[in-house]
């Protein structure tokens, strides 16, 4: 059980640096959703992983829109 936790707090601590130590806190929130879904009450590292997939934040969006704006109308 400590192993995992660990692992979820390395987990939680890269998307913290890679992005913004909000985006990894507000992503607590789904990845609890997700844990609940598969039948846990804890959230482990995959649902970790698996929301932060689903949810970009700022600066990965802005890219994004950076990348693709010829798809967009302006």
């Amino acid at each position: 059980m400590v192993r995992k936790l660990q692992m979820l707090f390395i987990k939680e601590s890269e998307i913290g640096q890679q992005a913004s130590l909000r985006h990894a806190v507000q992503l607590l929130s789904p990845a609890s959703v997700v844990a609940k879904m598969n039948g846990r009450d804890k959230i482990c590292k995959m649902d970790l992983e698996e929301v932060n997939t689903l949810y970009l934040d700022a600066k990965s969006s802005a890219r994004l829109l950076q990348e693709q704006q010829d798809r967009y109308i302006s």
